[in-house]
């Protein structure tokens, strides 16, 4: 999904079909793999109007869990998904270059349709 503010690229999420790594609840999830706001955008609701789009995609493909992995040192991000519900399931190692890092797992159970 993109997002436009007056034409021009403000930003864009990425949903993701397959089983997590990590044990979430549900039987159909889908993740959320990016979700991205161009620095001026940031606090403008381009995140909101993505995660909402991607909340609507999801229900109308009937997944039941959305989830995601947000690095344990981003507490912005990890505040943003905490209002729209998410909560931590645990974490994930992943490599970035020489260095490992902690992604903290969370879901969000989504209504039945």
């Amino acid at each position: 999904m993109i997002a436009e503010s007056e034409g021009a690229f403000a930003g864009y999420a990425r949903l993701k079909v397959g089983q997590p790594v990590f044990a979430i609840p549900g039987q159909h999830p889908v993740e959320l793999v990016r979700i991205y706001s161009e620095r001026e955008y940031i606090g403008q609701g381009v995140g909101s109007a993505l995660m909402q789009a991607c909340l609507e995609e999801a229900a109308r493909r009937e997944f039941d869990v959305i989830w995601l992995g947000v690095w344990e040192q981003n507490p912005r991000a990890i505040r943003f998904y905490e209002r729209w519900g998410f909560v931590r399931a645990g974490t994930q190692i992943f490599k970035l270059g020489e260095d490992f890092q902690t992604d903290y797992v969370m879901y969000l159970k989504l209504p039945a349709p």
